[in-house]
């Protein structure tokens, strides 16, 4: 034993005088930095420096402190934070944390944080708890609670559904989670009060009133009708709208609509919505898919109702008359549900051909007794048409008068184009002014109407016809009124529908009064034809023999002297010249229509012509005129002027021969 102990203390003393000896050489510390920095450029070494560069790390150091600090931190631990924690850079800590990730399979990385499946079982464990405390979890308060993802913690506690977790997951939502005692007793309690009910009631006042959970209600309250643990229906989807129906309400629902539809054949969308239906309509279309209703704005009704107004209408039509089919209808029916009834109830008539006008919403014309309403005022209109040609011939003639006027006055457009064509073809084919070369013209039959013609042409129509229409009438509305009134078939009509037809009926009678008044003058002229030639003829031969006699007297004059040929001519302008006058006087009252009193030209005096003068036209009245104050004259040279024009193109239109020697001679031997 004293051998051994000596041994130590000699071991002690040498110990002891080594550390207290100095080295002969001894490495600084800028020396090692070099010697590390070769080692490292040569690739001997491997090594990651500290953030601040006093310390080196090797790559499995560095991942033996990312193990050791993600365990000390419970499983979790951000990025950021470990690479503060070794102070190390953060790109050597993700790339560390990668390659940790490759061999770890228990370990994953969410929003840059390296999480275990020790951690997540602790947290399962944790909202295990809570739900059961709760009885009801969801995702979203778990998020908040945590800071993770939603759709990672909602596969995470999936995973540990039924194992860690004791619960069971809403089948809508699997976002959300109950216990089993939880649902349970909602389940009780929903049961409990829906069964209770006896009238449709909505589900959002259920759960308001008894506070249950939205989503589980919903469901439950669904499970239960589908395993028949409820007497009852659900309307409406998961909405506020949604309505719970019980069975025994449904029954007596449903009994009601039937026997209402029994009884009436038609159903209203309101009454049969304040039964607790939302959707009416839909709700009657599947009742009574078999039945073919016909549904409206506001009601449906039945094939009884509809076959009932085709009867009604099928005789209306074989008598020609009319049908008023509100009376058939129910009370409840608007204007628009009387269209749709109509519409389905005529829609065997169209196809058939036959034509049904509607009027006032509800009443129904056939087309017989339109065509008969038109055909009785046919005698009438043959009546007034002779009356009107009869008293107002000038209505008939009023195209000759507008067309006259629409030469004389053409619209300001088409005058300024005449003239502009009149001053580019002044000059001929070659140029301007009248030294250009003269052309010829190939003289051709005028057939139609073209260019500037045409359009004067479709304005002088277009004038007559508007100015034709002003005059020529047939009846007045309240005329036409009194006339439907009397027949047979509308004696007991009502107001509205003979008002109705009036306005029907006053334009296309008026259209078709002016074709029978036209082709009935047409056919007067055509038969006056012949002897308005034969009077033309006679007035024309008249006042051949008439100017004969006056230039045959005048000469004579001549062989007097001038007191006497003064007075002569004098007397032969107070007879014979004004017997010529009241002949194209009385011509032309005859041509226009005018009514003369006098029975003979010569019965005229000068203020009864004056008068018929005053009557024509003002193209026709200025060469009468002048034609009438010759009379007074001295001489007949003023009256050979006037009588010229008179005999003229637009007045008489006659060519009225000077008599030759011969025919003077003749002259002479009948005086």
């Amino acid at each position: 034993m004293s051998a051994d102990w000596e041994e130590v203390k000699r071991l002690a003393a040498d110990f002891q005088r080594a550390q207290l000896s100095s080295t002969i050489q001894r490495l600084s510390e800028r020396n090692c930095i070099e010697i590390v920095k070769k080692l490292i450029e040569s690739k001997l070494i491997e090594v990651i420096f500290t953030t601040d560069g006093k310390e080196y790390l090797t790559p499995g150091r560095l991942l033996k402190e990312i193990r050791d600090e993600l365990y000390v931190h419970g499983g979790r631990i951000n990025l950021v934070d470990l690479a503060q924690i070794i102070g190390v850079d953060f790109n050597h800590v993700e790339s560390k944390a990668n390659e940790f990730l490759n061999s770890e399979p228990n370990t994953c990385m969410v929003l840059g944080q390296l999480i275990t499946t020790d951690y997540l079982d602790h947290i399962a464990e944790e909202i295990n708890e809570k739900l059961h405390q709760l009885g009801e979890i969801t995702v979203a308060e778990i998020t908040k609670l945590y800071d993770l993802p939603g759709d990672f913690l909602e596969q995470a506690l999936h995973e540990r559904l039924g194992t860690i977790i004791q619960g069971q997951v809403d089948s809508n939502d699997s976002r959300t989670f109950f216990t089993d005692s939880y649902v349970a007793q909602h389940t009780a309690k929903i049961r409990g009060a829906l069964s209770a009910l006896t009238r449709p009631i909505p589900l959002s006042s259920i759960i308001n009133h008894f506070k249950f959970p939205e989503k589980l209600f919903y469901r439950v309250a669904e499970d239960l009708v589908k395993e028949g643990r409820l007497a009852g229906s659900i309307s409406g989807g998961r909405s506020e709208r949604a309505i719970f129906i019980p069975d025994i309400y449904a029954a007596s629902q449903s009994e009601w609509i039937r026997a209402f539809y029994k009884q009436n054949n038609y159903l209203e969308y309101d009454a049969v919505g304040r039964l607790g239906i939302l959707d009416p309509k839909t709700y009657l279309k599947k009742m009574f898919k078999d039945e073919g209703l016909v549904f409206l704005s506001s009601c449906c009704v039945g094939k009884s109702i509809i076959n009932q107004i085709e009867a009604t209408i099928e005789e209306t039509l074989n008598c020609g008359t009319w049908v008023d089919i509100l009376p058939l209808l129910p009370s409840i029916f608007t204007p628009e549900d009387f269209h749709g009834v109509i519409a389905a109830a005529t829609k065997s008539f169209v196809k058939q051909g036959s034509a049904i006008h509607v009027y006032c919403d509800s009443i129904l014309v056939s087309n017989e007794l339109i065509t008969t309403c038109e055909k009785n005022f046919e005698p009438i209109m043959e009546t007034k048409a002779k009356e009107d040609i009869v008293k107002s011939p000038h209505l008939f003639n009023v195209q000759t008068t507008v067309r006259a006027s629409a030469k004389k006055e053409p619209p300001k457009g088409k005058q300024d184009k005449k003239e502009d064509k009149k001053k580019k073809s002044s000059g001929g084919k070659s140029g301007g002014g009248t030294q250009g070369r003269e052309t010829k013209t190939k003289n051709v039959k005028k057939k139609y109407f073209t260019g500037k013609e045409a359009e004067d042409a479709d304005y002088e129509e277009e004038s007559s016809v508007k100015a034709a229409n002003l005059e020529l009438e047939f009846l007045n509305e309240d005329e036409v009124l009194h006339h439907l009134k009397k027949m047979e078939s509308l004696k007991d009509a009502p107001e509205d529908l003979v008002s109705v037809l009036v306005d029907e009926l006053h334009r296309p009678l008026t259209k078709r009064y002016r074709e029978v008044a036209k082709t009935l003058y047409d056919t007067t002229i055509a038969a006056s034809g012949a002897t308005r030639r034969k009077q033309h003829s006679d007035y024309q031969e008249k006042f051949s023999t008439l100017l004969g006699h006056i230039v045959t007297l005048e000469k004579a004059t001549k062989l007097f002297s001038d007191d006497v040929a003064s007075q002569l001519n004098k007397h032969l302008l107070k007879t014979l010249c004004s017997d010529l006058t009241n002949s194209v006087v009385q011509y032309l009252v005859q041509e226009h229509g005018l009514s003369s009193n006098s029975d003979s030209d010569a019965s005229l005096t000068p203020e009864q012509r004056q008068k018929f003068i005053n009557k024509f036209p003002e193209e026709i009245q200025k060469p009468l005129s002048k034609l009438h104050s010759s009379l007074n004259a001295k001489t007949l040279d003023d009256f050979h002027s006037a009588i010229d024009v008179a005999f003229g193109a637009g007045i008489c239109d006659m060519i009225i021969r000077r008599p030759d020697k011969k025919r003077e001679f003749n002259v002479i031997q009948y005086f």
